[in-house]
């Protein structure tokens, strides 16, 4: 993106713009695979996409929570 590459805006700010990037990307390719499998025939069981759509939340979740505390201590969220 040219926002997060830009070196007049902050570091902070450059990470935030990623990791919004990021997160869109994730949200996006869920939603558009179901749009793809709900046009066709083919159907998931319920018993995998309950579990699969929780586990991409809560690694969302876990994901955003460590770059936020990372942050708030001064340190670069690198390590996921």
């Amino acid at each position: 993106s040219v926002a997060s590459r830009n070196p007049s805006f902050s570091r902070f700010s450059r990470f935030s713009f990623q990791q919004a990037i990021l997160m869109d990307i994730s949200l996006i390719f869920p939603q558009l695979l179901g749009t793809i499998f709900g046009i066709t025939s083919i159907k998931f069981p319920t018993a995998v996409v309950e579990p699969a759509s929780t586990t991409i939340f809560f690694f969302i979740l876990l994901s955003s929570l460590y770059a936020i505390v990372s942050n708030f201590r001064g340190q670069l969220p690198n390590n996921v």
